[in-house]
């Protein structure tokens, strides 16, 4: 059983970001980033025919980056932090042509 802490930034005394690398953490990693894969394989041609493909892997790029800070999230700040400021993301983004 392995396990790495790495802060990445701190708030304050209560407040940091930091994720918590352990085994649960590597399995969940590992199993979203087999699906995300096997997802883009088919997504290269199934996107072919449709407008807007830059935006589309933006944001499958962005969602795999929410899931996997959601694995290493090392407390509830974190995890609050990840997936507001992804969330964000997709929210100010115009979804329209």
């Amino acid at each position: 059983s392995s396990y790495t802490e790495v802060e990445l930034w701190r708030l304050s005394e209560r407040l940091v970001i930091a994720f918590a690398m352990d085994d649960l953490g590597a399995f969940f990693s590992c199993l979203i980033a087999t699906v995300w894969f096997l997802a883009a394989v088919f997504s290269f041609e199934y996107m072919k025919h449709e407008d807007h493909v830059e935006r589309f892997f933006v944001f499958y790029l962005t969602t795999l980056a929410a899931l996997i800070t959601v694995a290493y999230a090392k407390d509830f700040f974190t995890l609050y932090f990840g997936r507001v400021s992804f969330g964000e993301i997709f929210c100010c983004q115009k979804i329209g042509s």
